[in-house]
């Protein structure tokens, strides 16, 4: 169904964002 590509889409954007932040804070 959409509704679950779209959270599957969500979570690896939420992923990118998550990991993105993380590297930016430890430099």
């Amino acid at each position: 169904m959409v509704v679950s590509e779209d959270s599957q889409a969500w979570s690896y954007v939420l992923r990118l964002l998550t990991s993105s932040n993380q590297r930016s804070i430890r430099e």
